[in-house]
């Protein structure tokens, strides 16, 4: 066992239970009870599409030439989600559960040109096309793969 108030015995050792969590679906799991917990419905993890309702305009960005994924910008992703209305600029604005952004590329694939790297989901025509153009450069392709990178980067603490 961990030594006490800790729940693992070292980095290595989280890394393990993280990844074993999300390919169990313990993950998962939790998420669905925590959302259930604050008033969620019951079971959303498992039918979640009853629950979200579905974009009327779904595109995906294409890989603008061949080779590897290698750097996402997160802060891109973001922002495009703004513009597709899910997320917010000030407090007042309205979240739209219907918009976003789904099925990525992950960091270090190798890609064809014309390849989807994302799939966008837009309610507008005019928001699907602003967060295409926040999006077209937040995807980075390169001729090498780049080197992997650790799941744990930094420690905080003791």
């Amino acid at each position: 066992p961990p030594p006490p108030g800790r729940l693992c015995d070292d980095i290595e050792d989280g890394v393990r239970r993280i990844q074993a969590a999300i390919k169990d679906g313990c993950a998962a799991e939790t998420l669905g009870r925590m959302l259930s917990a604050m008033g969620g419905p019951v079971r959303f993890v498992e039918t979640w599409q009853r629950f979200l309702p579905e974009a009327t305009i779904i595109r995906e960005v294409q890989a603008p030439s061949a080779g590897f994924v290698t750097r996402i910008d997160t802060e891109a992703l973001g922002l495009a989600v703004i513009a597709l209305g899910g997320g917010r600029q000030v407090e007042t604005d309205k979240v739209d559960p219907a918009v976003g952004l789904s099925d990525f590329v992950e960091l270090g694939a190798q890609v064809t040109k014309g390849q989807p790297l994302l799939r966008l989901h837009a309610s507008r025509a005019e928001h699907a096309a602003a967060a295409e153009a926040l999006l077209k450069n937040a995807i980075h392709i390169g001729p090498d793969a780049p080197a992997t990178l650790p799941l744990v980067i930094e420690r905080i603490g003791p």
